[in-house]
């Protein structure tokens, strides 16, 4: 089928195929808190955003009293920052904050860590600007083979150097420069730091700063190239759609790029979400999928992406992504991180309101000469209001005659259809043999504005019929196919019509010959007098009569030995005068034994939108080749467990018949679909037999298949919505999603709105990151919903985090709350407290103060006083005097 897309048309005129421009992600836009974690690979330092461990060659460093250790932010090929990287405050004077696991080397003794952070000019850090420093007091010990554990970490600020951050507090580091963390030893005692995946489980140590590492994206939407719609490899780029274009053609394909200033590798996916007019981003969206990213092989840092479609107009395959109608659709394209955190940019496609299409189903025709052909094209209302068309054929040259010279149609709906006839008679001479003319059918809305015409061209060729030219086909009543299956009795010769047509203008002579038979199944050709596995057919030339056609039989003889009872034959004839003419017809022949099981009057062998537990009656036709009465046992294979199946005749149940020979008995085959049966791709296949009871060789197989509808349903549910954390400390929560649904699906898990500074994450039983589970049909997976609370939580304070998962079938989504009580510890709280009451204790020092000063002046009052007593108190010589008696009295 040839199109040219009647939007392609308009819009080349009026210049509104404008792909979506490049964003450029501004400073200060979108950031988010981040987390670079240290590892240490080959002696040398490096840091990068992996959540998961088992990265470099070492779980801790050792460094000396003294020394110092570097650690540089690098891509997978340990190149510098492949974009500018804007920095953003930690907080109010903070540039990160730093995560460490570090204990003292030996059995005694303390150390200090002091952690730099260098805009730098190489890995090394040692050409560059320090940006901000911190520093971390080591006071635990970890000798001999021990390594850093869950007593030993700390978490502590990186504060900003004076000068460096900007008035909006933030610093650009420049492309291919490195951000580099130096952490020196400036203590006494050697320190070992944890990297990598940390120890015991832990975290590992990190630097968590705040920015946007992804500076660019971009987004392209394209529309087939209806020119050529058998390929979806040809595609226009445009942001205007069609709303009503046919289910098939109605698709609008995203891809684009992205560039992330950590390396390519940080790009975990990108999400593209379509919503409605009346929507914006953060609703739910009319279209969401997750493309394929393919990171650059160059180490630019860019990842492209490509493989969403969004059936925008297929209501019967995908009714869930239905367009409503004329508008500007606001599209998003997210980029996800390796930590789960993403980064979005906005674009906005059009659907237009007036659309005009046509198609035929033979553009390029070939026709005698002398002759006429016509051509029937089918016209389609693409857009969203009533309309009709005017169809204009263009000019041709005086030996060709295109009638009529316009058509219009009637008023058409939207999507809806008419068909236009045309006839193009060529001249009657010899000489146009092997012309050709290219007819152009303009196809014009009457209802679209003037300023914007909505015009549709397809294009179509006729040629002057050439010299040979070969046809084969089977002839079913006035169809003219070239496959055909047929039954043919194993051991007898069965005959076939093939039609032979000559569509050259000489008179020709075709040879006939067959391939692809199952060995031992033979084949022959009978024309006039003559029968042998090849004939010559000869041939008039093409005219407006019929005798360039003849009728040939096929005979066909079927093994009665092997196990294959269905041989495809390929049939081929070939022009004497000219051997590259040929053309071909496939016989599908399925062997019987005299018995041929078959679906009535030639219905269907297919049977969809099936529910479990429910019933297909398939009404069946048993016809006998057999030279006399003969007892033929009914049965079936492949049921599945829980199906069941019962063959039937005139109402009641039966496992025999009696049929005469040339009869042909009805029957009905009742298949009872298993309660517990699942949607399966490609359906379920039942094979039944009619078997002769004395001769088991003499059987007809018949295959039938049930396709179940398929219903996607889940729910979500956990064991607890409830729990305490204290600041920055984390909780993981159970997520129980259970496909209710009877086909496998997947869920994609998010965190639609998280407040500022707290983080969430999702992770399987394995411990791994997981963005989309798989969940089986009728099965229950669990999530782990890790939660990290903002290191500003207050003690008393509560959030309520809500996770949504969507379903990649029917795009229906549900949600689940958690809340997170914050609970500080004691020491936490006297802390707190202490520092919110400093006022207090400063007020209670100034009365020590001023109580000890009057307290010191009242001693010294008192000292003066004690002088003067002793002044006035009178001579304690006479005492002396007398105690010195005393003495003479015991001489």
């Amino acid at each position: 089928v040839n199109r040219i897309p009647a939007f392609l048309v308009a819009a080349l005129m009026l210049g509104l195929l404008l792909p979506f421009p490049v964003i450029q992600m501004a400073s200060g836009e979108g950031e988010e808190n981040i987390h670079l974690y240290l590892y240490a690979l080959g002696g040398d330092g490096y840091m990068h955003t992996l959540p998961s461990g088992e990265n470099g060659d070492a779980v801790s460093v050792v460094i000396d009293s003294g020394a110092d250790f570097n650690f540089a932010l690098t891509d997978d090929q340990n190149q510098s920052l492949r974009a500018a990287l804007t920095l953003d405050s930690y907080r109010s004077g903070v540039a990160a904050h730093a995560w460490v696991w570090a204990c003292v080397d030996a059995l005694f003794g303390g150390s200090t860590l002091e952690f730099s952070l260098i805009d730098a000019s190489n890995r090394e850090g040692t050409s560059g600007t320090t940006l901000a420093k911190g520093e971390m007091t080591v006071d635990t010990n970890c000798p001999s083979i021990d390594e850093p554990g869950a007593n030993d970490n700390d978490n502590f600020d990186l504060t900003w150097e004076s000068g460096i951050p900007d008035s909006n507090g933030k610093h650009e580091i420049e492309q291919g420069r490195y951000l580099v963390v130096q952490v020196q030893n400036t203590g006494g005692t050697g320190v070992k730091m944890g990297v990598d995946s940390g120890s015991e489980g832990a975290t590992p140590t990190s630097l968590e700063v705040v920015t946007n590492p992804v500076s660019e994206i971009s987004l392209d939407s394209e529309a087939l190239d209806l020119s050529s719609p058998a390929s979806e490899d040809d595609r226009v780029v445009t942001s205007n759609f069609e709303p009503s274009l046919p289910a098939e053609l109605a698709k609008a394909f995203f891809s684009g790029t992205a560039l992330n200033a950590f390396g390519a590798y940080d790009i975990k996916l990108v999400r593209v979400d379509v919503y409605d007019p009346e929507d914006e981003p953060g609703d739910t969206p009319r279209f969401s999928g997750s493309a394929t990213v393919t990171p650059r092989s160059d180490g630019s840092g860019y990842i492209d992406y490509s493989g969403l479609t969004w059936h925008y107009n297929d209501v019967e395959n995908h009714p869930s992504e239905q367009q409503q109608g004329v508008g500007t659709y606001q599209v998003r394209a997210t980029i996800v991180n390796q930590q789960d955190l993403e980064f979005p940019a906005d674009f906005e496609l059009q659907m237009d309101p007036y659309g005009v299409y046509v198609e035929t189903a033979q553009p390029e025709q070939t026709v005698a000469v002398g002759g006429t052909v016509t051509y029937q094209l089918q016209v389609y209302n693409s857009g969203v209001q009533s309309d009709s068309v005017v169809i204009t054929p263009s000019e041709t040259p005086s030996d060709w005659t295109v009638s009529p010279e316009t058509w219009e149609s009637g008023s058409l709906n939207p999507g809806g259809s008419d068909t236009a006839t045309f006839t193009v008679e060529v001249a009657n001479d010899v000489e146009m043999v092997g012309n050709s003319a290219v007819i152009s059918f303009s196809a014009e809305s009457q209802n679209a504005p003037g300023s914007q015409p909505k015009v549709f061209a397809l294009t179509t060729t006729v040629t002057v019929g050439a010299e040979y030219g070969v046809s084969l086909f089977f002839d079913m009543d006035g169809s003219h196919l070239t496959t055909h299956s047929v039954d043919a009795v194993a051991g007898e010769w069965n005959s076939f019509t093939l039609m032979v047509a000559n569509l050259g203008q000489a008179a020709d002579s075709i040879d006939l010959s067959a391939s692809g038979q199952l060995p031992g199944w033979d084949v022959n050709f009978e024309y006039g007098n003559v029968s042998s596995p090849g004939v010559t057919v000869n041939l008039p030339r093409q005219d407006d009569g019929d005798d360039h056609i003849a009728s040939v039989t096929v005979l066909v003889e079927p093994t009665e030995a092997g196990e294959e009872d269905t041989s495809s034959i390929q049939l081929t004839g070939t022009s004497q005068g000219n051997s590259s003419k040929t053309a071909s017809a496939i016989l599908e022949v399925t062997r019987t034994f005299g018995l041929s099981l078959r679906v009535a009057q030639d219905g269907s062998t297919s049977y969809g939108n099936m529910q479990p537990g429910g019933t297909q009656e398939v009404h069946l036709t048993l016809h006998s080749e057999l030279d006399d009465t003969y007892t033929a046992r009914l049965y079936t294979q492949g049921l599945e467990s829980g199906w069941s199946a019962q063959f039937k005749q005139s109402g009641q149940t039966v496992t025999e018949v009696e049929i005469d020979s040339g009869e042909s008995l009805p029957l009905d085959l009742v298949v009872t679909i298993a309660s517990s049966a699942n949607y399966r791709d490609g359906g379920y296949p039942v094979e039944a037999f009619a078997e002769d009871v004395s001769d088991p060789s003499v059987r007809s197989r018949l295959v039938l298949t049930f396709n179940l509808a398929l219903a996607a349903d889940f729910q979500l549910s956990s064991p607890q919505k409830l729990a305490a954390v204290g600041p920055g400390e984390e909780h993981s929560f159970t997520l129980e999603i259970d496909n209710l649904g009877n086909t496998n699906d997947n869920y994609t898990l998010q965190a639609p709105s998280v407040p500022s500074g707290w983080r969430v994450s999702f992770y399987d039983s394995d411990g791994n990151s997981v963005g989309v589970l798989p969940v089986e049909a009728g099965r229950t997976e669990l999530v782990k919903v890790r939660v990290t609370a903002s290191d500003e939580v207050r003690n008393g304070d509560s959030e309520s985090i809500t996770v949504t998962a969507t379903s990649d079938f029917s795009r229906n989504q549900e949600e689940l709350t958690f809340t997170l009580e914050i609970e500080e510890g004691f020491g936490a709280r006297l802390s707190r407290t202490l520092v919110d009451l400093w006022y207090v204790f400063v007020l209670l020092g100034l009365l020590m103060a001023v109580g000890a000063a009057i307290f010191s002046r009242s001693e010294e009052w008192d000292d003066d006083e004690e002088w003067e007593d002793e002044d006035d108190e009178p001579s304690s010589a006479p005492a002396a005097d007398s105690a010195g008696d005393d003495w003479d009295d015991w001489e």
